[in-house]
């Protein structure tokens, strides 16, 4: 197209459409900062009234090549206005503000699309549910973490109808409530991290993380129960052997895929029985 395009506007420079083209190939043609360039010529030299959606969304897509984030959100955001019934914008918008640590603008612009999408995809679903786990994460109001653990458990849980055979939901669903049982008293995550070890282990290498974690967590949830069950009983172990013989069992299972695991190693030494 371009020889053709460089024909047209060697008659008519001015030509709306042939320099718009003419962008847009250069844009997908050329390599390193011609790309943005290119596009960022036709933006500034052409005036607002004229300019459409597909201007805009070429502009912000070179930008987010170029990781220049916020200018990108921009011009998506002026694509959308160009063409409301463009919605998918929406979410590439928010994919942005998690590129660029802003969970709460995130959040905003997933509602936004899920408001407008009927069935979100597993995709999507998931990454909302880390939005709200991550804010959490970085919540110090413990109403507000609650809540937003409670979001992120609802979206992995749907997640989890979608997609039963991965692990990925029950994973995300056992951090989940982990952090809703900081104790580990109640075990809240323990049914979910063992359904990931029973994915988990069909391939062992290729899950090595997400089990090392899980058997921690297992490790550890059966060491409390021990303990509490010592220190019912006037700090004697013997009825709680049965709960340090498992946890000594996960502890050990997490040797088998990292010998050198801190975490584990500690733990079994402190397990006397």
């Amino acid at each position: 197209m371009l020889p053709v395009l460089q024909s047209v506007l060697k008659e008519k420079p001015e030509d709306l459409v042939a320099k718009r083209l003419y962008a847009y190939c250069l844009s997908k043609r050329e390599n390193g900062e011609k790309c943005l360039e290119a596009i960022k010529h036709f933006i500034e030299s052409t005036p607002e009234e004229s300019q459409i959606c597909q201007d805009y969304l070429c502009y912000a897509e070179q930008l987010t090549v170029k990781k220049e984030y916020n200018e990108a959100i921009t011009y998506y955001k002026k694509a959308l206005n160009a063409d409301c019934k463009r919605q998918e914008l929406l979410k590439d918008i928010a994919d942005l503000f998690v590129k660029n640590r802003d969970l709460d603008s995130a959040v905003v612009y997933y509602q936004q699309y899920f408001d407008f999408e009927e069935k979100p995809a597993a995709e999507d679903l998931l990454k909302l549910g880390k939005c709200y786990y991550n804010l959490a994460c970085q919540d110090s109001v413990p109403e507000l973490q609650k809540e937003e653990l409670i979001k992120a458990d609802s979206l992995f849980k749907e997640l989890s109808f979608q997609v039963p055979n991965s692990y990925v939901s029950y994973f995300w669903r056992a951090r989940v409530n982990s952090m809703l049982d900081p104790e580990t008293t109640k075990g809240l995550a323990k049914p979910y991290y063992e359904k990931v070890i029973e994915i988990g282990l069909v391939q062992p290498e290729r899950y090595k993380r997400e089990l090392i974690e899980s058997y921690k967590y297992l490790g550890y949830y059966h060491y409390v129960i021990a303990d509490a069950i010592t220190t019912k009983n006037n700090g004697n172990p013997d009825l709680a052997k049965e709960e340090y013989g498992e946890a000594k069992s996960f502890f050990s299972k997490v040797l088998t895929l990292d010998a050198k695991d801190e975490v584990a190693l500690k733990a079994l030494e402190s397990i006397k029985l």
